[in-house]
């Protein structure tokens, strides 16, 4: 639990009308198209310990709930906090990319693809958009076989960063994460051999 959770709870609770009245606007912007960094920006500078419960909210949500039963939080607070959450759900992705760009980071929250296919040259085309909340931080166009050499060449890197911190203490959590990762990069695999064979099989046949 972060230290001055407690205290954090009873800020927000005491400057309920105003946060809601701020994130309202901020929410209305975000839904014109504006991007909304600034305003989360000029809100964290002047809120104090209430944003890093803002940001635990839309990051580890669970967490935060044993937090408020841990600490005997009086129900009414925490069905406050709890309807923030509920009512502000599509800035999810601007406030966790918001909260790792405070932290140094230059966090993606969102891919969007289009598959189309070249006739002229015969190969399947990946279309992919990332995003860091709604901003756009990668445009890629190409063939299959090209964005799939990409993942492998990150998938390489990966393995470089690792190989050179592994006498670090890494977090467990962060392990876990890698092997999830890796488990569903096993499974894909698979999948994509036996999608390969039946396109060769079909070229085979003649079909």
């Amino acid at each position: 639990m972060p230290e001055g959770f407690l205290e954090a709870v009873n800020k927000f609770c005491d400057a309920y009308d105003f946060i809601f009245k701020r994130f309202d606007e901020i929410y209305m912007d975000y839904l014109r198209g504006e991007d909304v960094r600034k305003q989360l920006r000029n809100f964290e500078k002047t809120a104090g310990i209430i944003f890093p419960l803002i940001s635990d909210l839309f990051s580890r949500e669970e967490e935060v709930k044993k937090w408020l039963a841990k600490k005997d939080v009086d129900e009414d607070k925490i069905q406050r906090i709890l309807e923030f959450k509920r009512r502000y759900s599509g800035l999810e992705d601007e406030i966790i990319a918001f909260t790792w760009e405070l932290l140094g980071y230059f966090h993606w929250t969102g891919l969007s693809t289009r598959y189309t296919f070249d006739i002229r040259r015969k190969f399947p085309v990946i279309e992919l958009y990332l995003f860091s909340g709604s901003r756009e931080i990668l445009h890629l166009r190409d063939s299959v076989a090209s964005v799939y050499h990409l993942a492998r060449t990150i998938q390489e890197e990966v393995k470089r960063c690792l190989r050179g911190v592994k006498g670090y203490d890494i977090d467990p959590e962060e392990i876990e994460r890698i092997e999830d990762v890796m488990r569903g990069i096993e499974l894909d695999l698979g999948d994509i051999r036996k999608i390969i064979e039946e396109i060769k099989g079909r070229r085979k046949r003649g079909e």
